[in-house]
Parts: C-alpha cells; structure tokens; sequence
C-alpha cells in the first residue's frame, strides 16, 4: 500500500509561531508514514526551523506581501501546478495567506484541504479581513484552531472545526544554576507592536529605579531600524542602561535557563508558545491575558495573569515577583505541571486523526 502524500502550504520558515509548529509537525507525520511535501514560497529564504531532509520542498516562484490583482491568479496557477504536479491525498494550509491561495488553486481536483490558523479569531482585523477570512475558512474540510476560547467564539460557525494545542518541544528541566536577576522578552521584533514591547518599556521605566541590579532583555530578530525604534523607546524613558536587545538567539533554552521572570506584553497572541517553553525551563510567568490562550497554558500559581491592557497593574504584578527573588519553587512546580500538559506524541495523534477523517469526509 502507497502512503498518503500530504502537501503543506506555508509562506516561510524563516521565523515566527506558525514556522515554528510546522517544523515540529513534520517528524510527527512522517513517523505516521505519510510522504510529505512543503510548498514555500521564497526559494532564498534561510529556514530558521528545520525541515527533514526526507521532506520534499517545492517553491511558488512569488514572494512577498499580500499580492492583489492579476500576482494573486499568477499566484493562484502556480499552486495549482505544484498540486497537479504532486497529486496529494491532503493539503495542509498553514495560516490564512496560503489557504486563501491553496483554496482556489484546488477547486475542482476534489482534494480535501485542511485550514491551520494561528491567530485567535478574537481578533478584529477589520470588518472586510474578518468578513473574507470567516466565508473562505467556511469552505475548508477541516479547520484547526488553537484554543477553546476560539471555538467558544465560533460558536456553531465552522461545524467541521477542531482544537489542536501547539506541543511543547523543550524537556522540561529543572536546572540547578543559579538564576540571574533579568525579566525576558521574546518576539520578533519587526512586530514590536504586537508583541507589546513598548508597553514593557514603559512599564520598566516605572519601576526601573526601584531594581537597580535587573535587567529587562528582549530577544528576538528583526530589522536594524525597528530596533533602533525600541532602543530610542529606551532611551526616551531613561532606561536604556537597563534594557538590553539580545537579537535572535539560537539556543533559547541556555537563556531560559539563567532567566528568573519571563514577561509577556502582548496584544495579539494566537498560542504562545514562548510562555510554554519559559515554564518548562523554569521561568515564572506575568502575562496578559490576551486571546484566551494564556488561561488555557497557564494557571495562576505559575505566576501572574493580567488583564489585557492593565498596565498599571501588570507592573504592580511584576514587582511582585520581583520581590520573591530567589524564592520562586512553588511558581516553578506549577509550571513545569502545566508545561507537561502540552506534549509531541499528543500532538501527532491528533492530526493523525484528523488527517485520516479528512480523507473520509
């Protein structure tokens, strides 16, 4: 018996979430004996996330931006042609963009085709974005979503709809070094704004002269001017001897390790999975609740949730924590609890399922 091929639609892997759990997915659908096909759309891209070698890749000759126009059907036919090529059993679209694409490039070969979101659709991307994501989701066989709050919001919209978490691929570990006085970040940082490291500037400018042996730490890729928007940001507000910009960071696991508090300032946030990793690696946790994940991943005893915009109180929160340094035990056996709930072999189960049913419906 041949095995199933699954074509995998994604933009790039270059960075960002949704690279990030392809990646993990990938050995997960191989060790299931599927054939797997990744179609990416920039040839030149360096992939940050590893793809398998056994993973066949193939390029749509497009890069960029959103294209409109008369980019959209050249993108459109060149999909189309990679699906004829590769004659898959399932198409995977992972993230909006792609699925908008692989959609109408397989209309008509009676291929199922699975949507992968990765944003909460609590959030309001505009009355005509929302209106074209909701109707083209609508004609997937499967639409995966990330948490229960999402499915809550959906309601009975998108009946053939399934909630898979994003895996934890760090151990959990327990790390016996001592840990030094710092509150990370991380994110890229060409989307500072949505990951709301403004907003942990300002809150560290309220509090910086309170703690003057901390360090806040941002860790993330991103273009030299966007830095240097958050370095004058620092700058700006005094603390620029007190915040340092780490870039992108190879070996996140090192640098959990030595982190005592890890901070989330988002304001959008699909599944993230940067607070599981910082728990499994010991980090205690202050988050804002933002997009209905967070109360998912994390309870309270692993450290402070907050109420998305409450920045007053995030930093009345935050010193909090600060305060108990190094006395952090019972915030870390929560966390690691709460990290183990979110493991691979889960993960690959359930997509093996849905893959499966896919092809049934």
């Amino acid at each position: 018996m041949s095995k199933k091929k699954v074509l995998i639609f994604i933009d790039q892997m270059e960075t960002g979430g949704a690279g990030r759990v392809t990646s993990t997915l990938l050995p997960g659908l191989i060790e299931k004996d599927y054939e797997v096909v990744m179609a990416l759309d920039n040839k030149n891209a360096q992939n940050f996330y590893p793809i398998p070698d056994i993973v066949k890749q193939v390029y749509i000759p497009i890069k960029g931006v959103i294209p409109t126009g008369i980019k959209q059907i050249k993108l459109i036919i060149a999909a189309r042609k990679i699906i004829k090529q590769e004659r898959p059993d399932v198409i995977i679209a992972v993230t909006f963009f792609p699925f908008f694409y692989a959609h109408y490039a397989s209309l008509g070969t009676g291929i199922p085709i699975i949507a992968y979101d990765h944003t909460s659709f609590g959030r309001n991307m505009g009355r005509f974005v929302n209106w074209i994501r909701y109707s083209l989701y609508g004609k997937a066989d499967k639409l995966i979503i990330l948490t229960e709050k999402d499915r809550r919001l959906l309601g009975k919209k998108f009946p053939r709809k399934v909630v898979v978490y994003n895996p934890l691929t760090y151990p959990i570990t327990r790390h016996s070094i001592k840990r030094n006085k710092t509150v990370l970040c991380a994110g890229r940082i060409d989307s500072w704004d949505v990951k709301g490291f403004d907003r942990i500037i300002e809150i560290w400018s309220h509090i910086a002269h309170k703690y003057p042996d901390w360090k806040l730490q941002i860790a993330g890729s991103g273009s030299k001017s966007k830095t240097d928007e958050l370095k004058k940001m620092a700058s700006d507000s005094n603390v620029d001897k007190c915040v340092e910009f780490l870039g992108q960071i190879s070996d996140m696991t090192s640098l959990y390790a030595t982190t005592s508090i890890f901070a989330l300032p988002s304001r959008v946030e699909g599944f993230p999975m940067v607070l599981l990793e910082a728990m499994s690696q010991g980090c205690i946790c202050c988050a804002f609740e933002i997009g209905g994940a967070v109360k998912e991943m994390m309870s309270p005893s692993s450290g402070s949730i907050v109420k998305d915009n409450e920045l007053f109180l995030f930093e009345q929160e935050l010193k909090k924590l600060m305060d108990q340094y190094p006395n952090y035990n019972k915030y870390q056996e929560s966390g690691y609890k709460d990290a183990s709930r979110f493991t691979c072999d889960a993960f690959y189960c359930q997509w093996d399922k849905i893959i499966n049913s896919s092809f049934a419906s």
